[in-house]
């Protein structure tokens, strides 16, 4: 089972150790994304805030500082969560922005993590991306 088809996903879901938070609009189409979770091997109370997404026509409203918000406020202490961390790509500063806004710190730098193909769309990289971890 690979860790980005639905059966993986669904299994994370069911053992505790991931937890979704979306943005939608009333008739169901999402319009943001975001997920809390951990790998079933490390501790308990790290998660990783991460797979976060909002659909092109609802960028720059603001969504992802919401959904950010709900995150640290709402589901972090409901899950149990001790520490967040991330990786915040590099050819942007949206997350990173948002991170620090939540009392985040840099504490690493991930060079050429990320694959440009991830960036095709959105056409932002011309090469693999780096990242900056960020810790709460």
């Amino acid at each position: 089972m690979g860790w980005g088809c639905p059966a993986h996903i669904i299994d994370q879901q069911d053992k505790g150790i991931m937890s979704r938070a979306v943005i939608s609009r009333r008739d169901g189409v999402l319009a943001a994304h975001q997920a809390l979770f951990r790998t079933e091997d490390t501790y308990a109370g790290r998660y990783e805030n991460g797979h976060g997404i909002v659909r092109d026509e609802y960028r720059g409203y603001g969504l992802n500082n919401d959904i950010m918000d709900y995150i640290y406020k709402v589901l972090a202490p409901a899950v149990g969560v001790e520490v967040i961390w991330g990786e915040a790509v590099a050819n942007h500063i949206f997350m990173q922005k948002s991170a620090l806004r939540m009392g985040a710190r840099e504490s690493g730098l991930e060079l050429d993590l990320m694959p440009a193909e991830s960036y095709v769309k959105e056409g932002s990289a011309g090469g693999r991306v780096a990242d900056l971890e960020n810790q709460s």
